[in-house]
């Protein structure tokens, strides 16, 4: 189905869940990431898939490294992804992400990449009206079992793709990030048809990704389309 791709996305976390949409407001188009961190009990809420997950038996490898540091740079090889990491804060229960779409944004209050528990959360915008996609554009175009890199400030945190889904905006449940329960790491972006009406896009893409798994059975090498659907 054909996409278009416009303008920037918003955040917004309300009763314990983060919904995504998009705002003009007078420092441009930004995110704004309402409330605090959701702290769970370490189950995170069923999402529903719109990419069929590949039905193969994982087991984790035992002793995977937990690196903690600043993420620094997200590399997603599948998608041809080396995208900067700015660590971003919430003033006033605000978060922002950088407004360069090539660029992603990790939000410090959560999660550390690589750290032994908790789902770290890194965002971006999906596009821009000036400069085009940006760097998670292609964000639901991986497959489960496709590789995730945080690159910190003392090594790297690797993650395996277990789970691509998208949802309408109203419908993103909770537990997208989480500051207890099994490691993780979650990349959002927006995606779905653009509502002119409401300078939006309609859905969210939401990635789950874990530490380093082994796959019972080959995968084919996941590629980058060379031009949009």
């Amino acid at each position: 189905m054909a996409r278009e791709r416009h303008g920037r996305t918003a955040w917004w976390l309300s009763s314990g869940a983060i919904v995504l949409g998009l705002i003009l407001v007078v420092w441009g188009f930004g995110w704004a990431l309402h409330a605090a961190l959701v702290a769970a009990d370490g189950d995170r809420a069923a999402l529903p898939p719109s990419v069929p997950e590949t039905p193969r038996a994982v087991t984790p490898l035992p002793g995977a490294p937990r690196v903690l540091g600043r993420p620094v740079v997200l590399a997603i090889p599948a998608l041809g992804v080396r995208a900067p990491v700015d660590p971003v804060d919430a003033p006033d229960g605000d978060l922002r992400v950088p407004d360069d779409p090539d660029r992603v944004g990790w939000w410090r209050e959560g999660a550390v990449p690589g750290a032994d528990t908790g789902t770290a959360l890194i965002a971006g915008h999906v596009d821009s009206a000036v400069s085009g996609p940006g760097a998670l554009f292609w964000l639901d175009r991986l497959q489960p079992g496709d590789p995730v890199t945080v690159t910190t400030t003392s090594g790297e945190a690797d993650y395996v793709v277990v789970s691509v889904r998208r949802y309408p905006k109203a419908d993103l449940p909770g537990s997208v990030a989480t500051s207890a329960g099994p490691a993780g790491l979650t990349l959002v972006t927006c995606g779905g048809p653009f509502d002119h009406a409401a300078h939006s896009y309609r859905d969210n893409v939401v990635v789950d990704a874990v530490p380093p798994i082994r796959a019972a059975a080959p995968r084919p090498p996941s590629s980058m389309p060379s031009q949009p659907p």
